[in-house]
């Protein structure tokens, strides 16, 4: 491709999202004092808030429930969070991050690009992840849903027109494939998730699952050394557009956990190392 092409397109796709979001964002006032209100936050001594220990956010590990008492009983996972202090203050710097940035260029990215190409490029993305979930699903020796995988990736790639299409949702076989990924993986090796941590801008996540994340991110094709040989405004443009694309699946998710909740760290919490552990259990 044309170098002046290329970052012509890598620009132009940065500035589109950023002058969409733009009005929003400044509506939001002063966003970054705002931020940093909320990273200090937790560490002012407040009359009303619990000593150290007796938060409701440090729960003793819950007991599972017997299925001959209630079979409709919610099975909890044993939660160790030794840093919650940190991760409290983590919390509310991600959850202020999101409210005036990511939310903000999230709705403009969806103003600006039409639903049917938002979804195309979403398929895409997922599809070239396809060494994450099948190195995954070897790792496990679930061969079988490793040959789903390569099934999928192949369909896809072709019929699909390169991923843009999701061809196997319409193939029984293929359509309802767990997702795998590393993190996984060294769940079904018997590996504990350790301590829970909240990570800046990325947010909750497990020792185990941040080591994961190590391994997802050098299996992703987008993040491979041939990918150097690049326009480097391109490779700026597409993991841009990578992340921003997921932006408004993550943000649902996000608000699902948070909602009704009395306290928005522990719902997210408690709901992030439940899904996990049921992802590994899948």
């Amino acid at each position: 491709m044309n170098p002046q092409l290329t970052r012509l397109v890598a620009s132009a796709t940065l500035a589109l999202l950023m002058i969409s979001a733009a009005p929003e964002a400044r509506a939001q006032g002063n966003w970054f004092g705002e931020f940093m209100r909320q990273l200090t936050e937790p560490f002012k001594k407040k009359k009303d808030t619990p000593e150290e220990g007796t938060t409701p956010a440090a729960p003793a590990p819950a007991v599972e429930a017997d299925a001959d008492d209630d079979e409709y009983a919610v099975q909890r996972v044993p939660v160790h969070d030794p840093f919650e202090k940190f991760n409290r203050a983590m919390f509310k710097f991600n959850d202020g991050a999101y409210t005036h940035v990511v939310r903000p260029v999230s709705r403009g990215y969806e103003k600006a690009v039409p639903r049917p190409v938002r979804s195309g490029i979403s398929n895409f993305f997922d599809n070239i992840r396809f060494p994450v979930r099948f190195t995954s699903s070897v790792l496990q020796l679930k061969f079988g849903r490793a040959g789903k995988e390569t099934g999928k990736f192949l369909v896809n790639s072709t019929a699909g027109l390169a991923g843009f299409i999701r061809v196997h949702d319409e193939i029984p076989a293929l359509a309802d494939v767990p997702s795998e990924d590393v993190g996984q993986a060294f769940g079904v090796w018997g590996i504990k998730p350790g301590p829970y941590l909240v990570v800046p801008l990325f947010g909750p996540t497990s020792t185990r699952d941040l080591f994961g994340r190590t391994g997802d991110f050098f299996l992703t094709p987008t993040n491979w050394h041939m990918m150097e040989s690049v326009e480097w405004e391109a490779r700026v443009g597409i993991n841009a557009l990578d992340g921003v694309s997921d932006f408004p699946h993550l943000l649902r998710n996000y608000d699902d956990f948070k909602a009704g909740a009395l306290d928005p760290y522990i719902a997210v919490r408690d709901g992030y190392l439940n899904y996990r552990e049921a992802q590994v259990q899948k």
